[in-house]
């Protein structure tokens, strides 16, 4: 390995002798020089790299205004923006006897220049520390982050000589994804979410925000220079936990110039919402439509077995609410089960409930909720449909439920449209790919079956597979995959579609065609839905009936499909149009696939996240 590859091998560090006590680091400045001296890596980020856009549409974190405001990466030299991300996690059974024994704070890193999806690889995730759990309460996170954060001084003040570009390339942190509980600890704000001050975006006080919204302007938003003052007033007043919600200065914001609290710690979505808001609203709403008798939990989970889940939804399906979620306010499952749960919904049992429910209106407005966060585009309008339906959401909620308190987590929602023009779109800087990361180590823990130097041993094997990564020649991810290929003459495609592909390819005579492609990581199969234009500002859809190969190029044969927004089921009724339509991959602004499904309504698609139309 060594002899054939360029090995960035881990280096122990030691946080106490006499405990024994140590961590592994990957230095990050050799990993990151041989990363950019790869051509494929260097030209995705030249070519991601683009000026801000001066537009009202927010694509990216180039877009957002934390970024343009950033001096340092926003100006017209090359700088390399990098997003870290820190957890805790368990490399045994979380259930078992080892318990907490084992767990272990991992620190990983992602350029931020690559676009997302590339990114949300695994194998373009890099490891920085593996470091036991108890040893960073202990010790701390300034301790821990130490060797990293000299490094990435380094980067900042004096950079990296990139041979192939024949110049110095300087970065640094331009944000830090982690859950609350670690954005708070590493921030330097109060751990504790039932205190006077838990919001780590405005000062408001917990029990202001039980009466008022964010969007009324009542909690002035942490800034720069206010969080200067409250950490010096928390370290002077050690009588008091904190001041403003502020324990302590952080310790990333301490060492590097251009990184800070306020603007460095983008929320996750799936903590505030998959896995937060929507398992305990769909508890307590599916327990009051089942005390309205519009059915049994017998029926619903009857129905959740049953459905004909399609592709990424079968994957995804959910699992049987169990019989105690209406006491423990939450129906179980996972982020993607829940999501699922939440979109497919309305075909199981949106036929039963009248539509001007209270509890049912709560759960829609939820689903458009959802949708809007997951979007991959913003525009200033989009963002404003967004704030209302937050707030919409907020008051139904409250109406439905009047001795509920609102979470944390309702509180954080309701700052996602600001933030969203600080940050860009919130679903590139959340949590869930980092998180799968995790299973790469658990399956080394598995595998070995020894737990002497486990932090070493998964350090070294993690390098080692990043070592062949960065010398593949599909080293980001390859960019079509293919199973079966068939030959076929243009001249033998059916009429409808051979007039529309020898429109848009009158010199091919052979093309080759197949049933199912991957790109970029996506699957694409006959008989998926993609969003295809628009009719009076709502998305219209294409079916793909057949996948054609053009230069290794993919291009969908599509039947157009017309969509019926359905408002008590939040969803799309889809008719033929009668007009074939050929289209390559790459000419399509939102190319998420979808699964139509057969319901007593017609033919239905429940969204994956809110279509941006732009006329």
């Amino acid at each position: 390995m060594k002899e054939h590859l360029s090995l960035t091998e881990p280096v122990e560090y030691i946080l106490d002798c006499s405990k024994n006590a140590t961590l592994q680091y990957v230095p990050i400045l050799p990993l990151l020089s041989q990363l950019l001296n790869n051509g494929h890596i260097q030209d995705t980020i030249l070519h991601n790299r683009r000026p801000c856009n001066v537009s009202s549409e927010y694509r990216s974190l180039h877009d957002g205004s934390f970024y343009k405001e950033n001096c340092f990466l926003s100006g017209d030299e090359l700088k390399l923006p990098l997003i870290l991300y820190i957890d805790d996690f368990e490399i045994c059974n979380p259930l078992g006897t080892s318990r907490k024994k084992h767990k272990v704070t991992g620190v990983y890193w992602v350029l931020a220049d690559i676009p997302a999806t590339l990114r949300s690889t695994l194998s373009s995730i890099y490891l920085a520390i593996l470091c036991k759990a108890d040893d960073v309460k202990q010790y701390g996170y300034p301790k821990m982050l130490l060797p990293l954060l000299k490094d990435l001084k380094c980067l900042e003040d004096d950079g990296i000589f990139v041979p192939s570009l024949g110049k110095v390339v300087k970065g640094t942190v331009f944000a830090v994804a982690a859950d609350n509980l670690g954005a708070h600890s590493i921030g330097g704000f109060i751990e504790s979410f039932s205190s006077s001050h838990y919001c780590r975006f405005c000062t408001g006080k917990s029990s202001d925000i039980q009466e008022h919204e964010v969007r009324a302007g009542m909690f002035p938003l942490r800034t720069k220079s206010s969080h200067t003052l409250h950490v010096e007033a928390a370290l002077l007043d050690t009588a008091e936990a904190h001041h403003c919600g502020v324990k302590r200065q952080c310790p990333i914001s301490d060492k590097l110039s251009y990184f800070h609290a306020t603007s460095g710690y983008p929320p996750d979505a799936l903590h505030d919402l998959l896995e937060g808001i929507v398992p305990l609203e769909l508890a307590q709403c599916l327990d009051v439509l089942i005390k309205k008798k519009y059915f049994s939990l017998l029926e619903l989970n009857s129905s959740i077995r049953r459905f004909p889940y399609k592709w990424n939804d079968k994957v995804n399906c959910p699992q049987a609410i169990p019989l105690t979620f209406a006491s423990r306010k939450s129906i179980g499952g996972n982020a993607h089960e829940n999501w699922c749960l939440l979109r497919m919904l309305p075909f199981m049992i949106g036929n039963k409930v009248p539509e001007e429910d209270s509890a049912w209106q709560v759960l829609m407005t939820l689903k458009d909720v959802v949708e809007l966060v997951m979007a991959p585009v913003y525009t200033d309008e989009t963002l404003g449909y967004m704030e209302s339906k937050i707030s919409e959401h907020r008051y139904r909620y409250l109406d439905l439920f009047p001795e509920e308190k609102l979470r944390p987590k309702h509180h954080f929602l309701e700052h996602y449209p600001w933030l969203t023009t600080a940050f860009g779109p919130l679903v590139f800087l959340w949590t869930m790919r980092f998180e799968a990361k995790h299973r790469f180590f658990k399956r080394i823990v598995r595998q070995t079956g020894s737990f002497r130097n486990i932090l070493k041993t998964m350090a070294r094997k993690h390098q080692s597979m990043i070592a062949y990564h960065i010398h593949d020649a599909n080293i980001l991810r390859p960019k079509l995959s293919l199973s079966r290929m068939t030959q076929v003459a243009v001249e033998v495609l059916k009429d409808s579609i051979k007039e529309s592909f020898v429109n848009k390819f009158p010199r091919e005579a052979v093309v080759s065609m197949t049933n199912k492609v991957t790109i970029l990581g996506t699957d694409y199969c006959v008989g998926m839905l993609l969003p295809f234009g628009s009719t009076g500002g709502l998305p219209d859809f294409g079916e793909i009936l057949q996948i054609i190969i053009v230069h290794e190029s993919p291009v969908f044969v599509l039947k157009l499909l017309s969509g019926w927004y359905h408002e008590h089921l939040r969803c799309f009724k889809v008719e033929p149009k009668g007009e074939i339509e050929v289209v390559q991959h790459s000419e399509m602004k939102d190319a998420y696939p979808l699964a139509a499904y057969n319901t007593l309504h017609g033919r239905m698609v429940s969204l994956k996240h809110f279509i941006c139309i732009s006329e």
